[in-house]
């Protein structure tokens, strides 16, 4: 990113990819810890820049919720 030097970060925030979707959408990357989805939202944090997040994807609704908060907390770090 600092080659290109973005103003703006914009993530189409996806929880699709946890394991327990693969029901619902046949992913192939089943990530089965919730705290990969804080790690993902810290190195987006780590960019220092203006940044939003639009929720596109995450179908099994039991988990949905904690995927989210996960992601949250290493987004507004």
């Amino acid at each position: 990113m600092e080659k290109f030097e973005p103003e703006v970060v914009a993530c189409s925030a996806g929880f699709d990819t946890f394991y327990k979707d693969a029901f619902y959408v046949g992913s192939q990357l089943a990530i089965k810890n919730p705290e990969t989805f804080k790690k993902i939202g810290a190195i987006i944090s780590d960019s220092k820049l203006p940044r939003f997040a639009v929720l596109e994807g995450g179908y099994e609704i039991e988990t949905l919720g904690l995927l989210v908060h996960k992601f949250l907390q290493g987004f507004f770090l």
